[in-house]
């Protein structure tokens, strides 16, 4: 399966559940930071990209540690297919916060759409040592063999 065709489906789906994950520090992210990633995601869902990614840039720059931000973020980016961009996203969210799944999830995507083998399966592991038995578990590791050739 590749990004392109789950992409759009699921776009939703990160700006949602990202939407209700605590940010890195375990602590509340700064009101407006909220207020800036809702009205981005709003932007986002209605296909007004270039808007909402100037409010989830907003959102990052209030609170470096809000990771919905980042991942709704790198989510638009891919939109517009631009995946450098995106993969830059992912790895300044993951570098704040390593075990954030949904970052890891969509790397690992990233990275196998665009080629780079290596970096997918490298990513694609690190995924199953944060969530070994979550939901998206036995599609990442299905993503594995077909990389590995297995």
């Amino acid at each position: 399966m590749s990004l392109k065709s789950i992409i759009h489906p699921v776009i939703v789906v990160f700006l949602l559940a990202t939407a209700y994950s605590a940010p890195a520090s375990g602590a509340q992210p700064a009101q407006p930071a909220q207020e800036l990633f809702s009205k981005g995601s709003t932007l986002a869902n209605s296909g007004d990209y270039f808007q909402a990614a100037s409010y989830l840039a907003r959102a990052i720059d209030v609170d470096p540690r809000y990771m919905p931000a980042y991942v709704a973020l790198s989510v638009v980016y891919i939109n517009h297919r631009s995946y450098s961009l995106a993969i830059g996203t992912l790895n300044k969210a993951l570098a704040i916060d390593s075990r954030n799944e949904n970052a890891c999830y969509l790397l690992a995507m990233l990275y196998e759409e665009t080629g780079d083998v290596s970096n997918a399966i490298g990513t694609w592991e690190k995924y199953l040592t944060i969530n070994p038995h979550g939901s998206r578990s036995d599609a990442a590791r299905e993503h594995l063999r077909n990389l590995k050739g297995s």
